[in-house]
């Protein structure tokens, strides 16, 4: 069902080693959210957006978002999609994993790349994840390695696991993200 996962990445232009598993990264959890040209799809914790850019090609009828805790990042993003924001194809917003700023059932996908791990309240997280996705959302964490978590707390990817079929997510599978430095993918569905 997941094969894109077993595929090795194709070589190409030579750029820095970091921004090649970062995009290896976007692309694998893309993938794993099957993304439709209409879905609406939230990222928490977007950094520099660069995944919701890689996504909205895709969605031809659909739109993004991003809930960042850093206002300077908020402004970046709506500066580098002018358009997409002012068309309401794009929306940032300051925003925490705990309090998402978007109504009940406003998403049909959520993803978060190498953030969960940072998030104040995992359990209350993951509680407003379920609360803002259509039943059969999808949900896709990257959880990044041990070893990279240095400064935060590391949650092991059975406890995020076991966390999300608490909140009544089906279908959890944990998965490795072969070219992704040691992330690990975990994915799930709300139930209806």
């Amino acid at each position: 069902m997941f094969d894109f996962l077993k595929s090795k990445p194709v070589p190409g232009a030579v750029i820095d080693a970091g921004v090649q598993r970062r995009a290896e990264l976007v692309d694998r959890v893309v993938q794993a959210l099957g993304v439709a040209d209409d879905d609406s799809v939230l990222e928490i914790g977007f950094g520099d957006a660069s995944a919701l850019r890689t996504l909205l090609p895709a969605l031809t009828h659909g739109r993004v978002a991003g809930i960042e805790v850093d206002p300077a990042k908020v402004k970046a993003a709506i500066a580098a999609l002018p358009a997409d924001y002012r068309s309401f194809r794009a929306d940032f917003k300051e925003g925490v994993a705990s309090r998402i700023p978007y109504p009940d059932e406003h998403f049909t996908k959520v993803f978060a790349l190498d953030s969960v791990n940072q998030w104040l309240s995992i359990p209350k997280g993951l509680a407003e994840v379920q609360r803002i996705l259509f039943p059969l959302g999808r949900v896709v964490f990257s959880l990044p390695s041990q070893a990279s978590q240095a400064g935060f707390l590391f949650v092991p990817v059975v406890e995020i696991k076991g966390l999300l079929q608490a909140q009544g997510f089906e279908n959890v599978e944990i998965l490795k993200a072969p070219g992704a430095e040691a992330s690990v993918l975990v994915m799930g569905q709300k139930s209806l």
